[in-house]
């Protein structure tokens, strides 16, 4: 079996895969980068293409990374955009904007999901004391609460 020497695609890929199993933090950093990168292309595009909406001016390079900026976060503020060349990157962020925010959602679930399941398995540190606990549900519970309370009788709170 020989040896190939990995090529910058695989060497990239390769970190790109181990930061993603890093955990939600670099997950969540990973979508930040992404939207940051859409929305300035998407501004570089609009200013540079100089796409107006109807009857305006030309917007500035800073203008068009908020107009996109807003658009990602908010589908429907492109909802009275006008001329067809501000439409189509507008459109583009904003389905963009709407698949990161699918992603963040579902990186926010699992990562509850996954802390909820570390909770079920019962390795959390307990640090309450002097508690009784009663596994599994059975009609003698009434009588095991009942000699517990005397048992405790004795005992403040």
């Amino acid at each position: 079996m020989s040896y190939s020497k990995p090529t910058l695609f695989e060497r990239f890929r390769y970190r790109f895969e181990n930061t993603l199993s890093s955990g939600t933090v670099v997950l969540l950093w990973w979508l930040i980068v992404i939207g940051v990168i859409i929305v300035i292309i998407a501004g570089t595009i609009v200013a540079a293409a100089q796409f107006t909406q109807d009857n305006e001016a030309t917007i500035s390079y800073i203008e068009a990374i908020w107009d996109s900026l807003i658009r990602s976060l908010d589908p429907g503020t492109m909802g009275n955009d006008t001329g067809w060349g501000f439409r189509i990157v507008m459109l583009f962020v904003t389905l963009s904007g709407v698949f990161l925010l699918s992603l963040l959602i579902g990186i926010i679930t699992n990562s509850f999901k996954n802390r909820i399941d570390y909770l079920r398995r019962g390795k959390s540190r307990i640090l309450e004391s002097c508690h009784t606990l009663i596994v599994r549900w059975s009609p003698k519970i009434f009588t095991i609460i009942s000699e517990l309370i005397i048992a405790n009788e004795n005992k403040k709170n």
